[in-house]
């Protein structure tokens, strides 16, 4: 957990970032700037599940082949936990979610809980769970690219290669429902 004592501090910490992040997170200066602390962490929250959904759609293409179109519409339908996402995680990318990775988001978790349930959160543990979000989608970007060579943060063109084919639809629906997604058959 990062100490950020007031919304520069968040906007300092965000300007730290990677190109990429910045990228993902593209909207937040304004609504930190803005003091919607709340608005600002559920914001937080949908461009990380957005990142987690392209790491799956990314490493479904980039390391199994899988045919894009279909994989984005059973990614589309499918629900992910955060268990869930890690589960799968494992499955798609051949390795644990790094504890590491995990931890930088434990807290904000709680703090995003708190608020989505209308508790009462101090102004200052939003803006950290906040940063923590961001720590979290720098480690994310930095641990995909280290085992399937792209940041799902940022620009993801060209993720499967030029010369690479797909597989065709009916080979990746076999295949997406053997790593564990929901797929109707």
């Amino acid at each position: 957990m990062v100490d950020i004592p007031n919304y520069r501090a968040l906007i300092r910490h965000y300007d730290a970032k990677s190109e990429g992040v910045r990228w993902q997170f593209w909207g937040l200066p304004d609504l930190i700037e803005q003091g919607f602390n709340e608005a600002t962490l559920a914001y937080s929250f949908l461009r990380l599940e957005q990142a987690q959904n392209r790491t799956l759609y990314g490493a479904l293409l980039r390391l199994h082949r899988a045919d894009s179109a279909l994989v984005r519409r059973i990614l589309d339908r499918q629900h992910l936990t955060r268990q869930g996402f890690r589960e799968l995680y494992r499955n798609v990318l051949g390795r644990a979610f790094p504890p590491a990775v995990a931890a930088a988001l434990e807290s904000a978790e709680s703090a995003r809980d708190r608020v989505v349930h209308g508790k009462n959160v101090p102004a200052r543990a939003m803006r950290e769970a906040v940063a923590d979000v961001l720590d979290h989608a720098e480690a994310l970007n930095d641990e995909v690219l280290r085992i399937a060579g792209f940041r799902p943060c940022g620009d993801m063109r060209g993720i499967r290669g030029s010369r690479r084919v797909a597989l065709d639809k009916r080979t990746t629906k076999w295949l997406m429902k053997g790593l564990g997604f929901s797929v109707r058959t």
